[in-house]
């Protein structure tokens, strides 16, 4: 076996390959990370000229040496020890060489397979050998990760009809589905000179939970590098105004000339259409005040190898009963499907799964779509010098 360093086009052939890939390894994210004084290099194992593991590697200058990361890596076997072993000390070697103190890794590999509720599945998937073997290598488990260890997940089966899929979702997400739908909800991509409608509602979605957004120069960057490559997609959902309003003008008038026509349930037809007429009249009162369009859901989904993640997003509650933020996970679901990715990837939720935990509604509303939690192994951090505990 050779340690070697590898150019970006042999990489990401083998990250295109490698069953660990994922978007955080793409070089579209090391340039990413140059905002933030990242430098990127890539590395790996070659064995008779054949890519048998390798990494991006991400460092930066800290006061006292440099500190380096594999985001979302390394890719390897980590069971098959000898490889392991090989890759990490020689992994050693190399930044320890540039002065490094420290690699962080953070493998996109699963630790126990679980169902819907966070149960461990009996029988299934456990890869607690790999955490073992990193320990052995002297691999610390960090107790304040940066990447997210715990995301819901849907698996998607390209034969599946929508209405075998919503039928496999839950009662309240189908009907919220149908209702998004009924309301003539616009879903879009939006171009580079539309990211600032993104931007608006991430900031009004962080201001109202808790959390700071990156700047729009993040973002933009972020566009310039994956939507092009078709690694990504910004999209929107808008309420049309007056689109609405004619449909819902429509459903009345159909109302009001079955209500002519028949004596049975007339007080059922008169209270829907009581309250076609309210919505009606709010949907006037709401053009009167922000004019014919209203963003209700922006979010970014990342569109790369085996799966589609939903990296960011908000919406506005405002408009929660208008359920865009139910269509855009629908629309991309669909998305998924019909261009042959294998899972649907919602992304970050709490390791507490109990509804005492104040980012429980994240969770039930990913798990409203059906699908089963992911639990990742973890960050694991490898001191390499005395100056990483000074750091600390």
């Amino acid at each position: 076996m050779e340690f070697v360093e590898l150019n970006e086009k042999d990489f990401r052939k083998f990250l295109d390959k490698s069953p660990l890939k994922n978007f955080m390894q793409l070089p579209e994210f090391a340039h990413m990370k140059e905002i933030n004084n990242w430098q990127s290099t890539y590395v790996g194992v070659k064995e008779k000229d054949r890519i048998e593991a390798a990494t991006l590697l991400c460092s930066r200058k800290r006061r006292f040496g440099y500190e380096f990361y594999a985001p979302r890596g390394i890719l390897v076997d980590y069971k098959n020890k000898e490889l392991l072993t090989f890759f990490v000390e020689n992994l050693k070697k190399y930044i320890r060489k540039r002065k490094g103190y420290v690699l962080r890794i953070d493998p996109y590999y699963i630790r126990v397979e679980r169902n819907i509720d966070g149960n461990v599945v009996e029988g299934g998937v456990n890869n607690e050998e790999a955490i073992i073997n990193l320990k052995k290598l002297g691999f610390k488990k960090s107790a304040h990760p940066e990447q997210i260890s715990w995301s819901f997940s849907l698996d998607l089966d390209k034969n599946k009809s929508d209405d075998e899929i919503l039928k496999e979702m839950k009662g309240n997400t189908r009907r919220d589905i149908t209702r998004a739908i009924k309301n003539d909800l616009i879903f879009r991509e939006i171009g580079y000179d539309e990211i600032n409608l993104f931007k608006e509602v991430l900031d009004s979605t962080g201001d109202r939970k808790g959390f700071s957004t990156r700047n729009l120069d993040y973002f933009k960057k972020l566009y310039n590098e994956l939507v092009p490559k078709d690694l990504a997609k910004f999209v929107v959902v808008e309420l049309d105004i007056d689109k609405t309003l004619g449909t819902k003008e429509k459903e009345k008038k159909e109302l009001s000339e079955k209500l002519k026509t028949t004596k049975k349930n007339t007080a059922t037809l008169e209270d829907q259409i009581g309250k076609i007429n309210k919505e009606i009249d709010e949907l006037k009162e709401l053009k009167k005040e922000k004019g014919k369009k209203i963003v209700l859901a922006a979010d970014i989904f990342i569109t790369y190898g085996d799966e589609v993640v939903y990296l960011y997003g908000g919406n506005d509650d405002k408009y929660m009963k208008y359920c865009g933020a139910y269509l855009t996970q629908w629309e991309m679901i669909k998305y998924g499907r019909d261009n042959g990715f294998k899972k649907h990837n919602f992304y970050g939720i709490s390791g507490n799964l109990t509804e005492d935990d104040k980012e429980y509604g994240v969770y039930k509303f990913k798990k409203g779509f059906g699908g089963y939690v992911e639990e990742l192994i973890g960050e694991y951090i490898l001191p390499l010098s005395l100056i990483y505990y000074l750091h600390r």
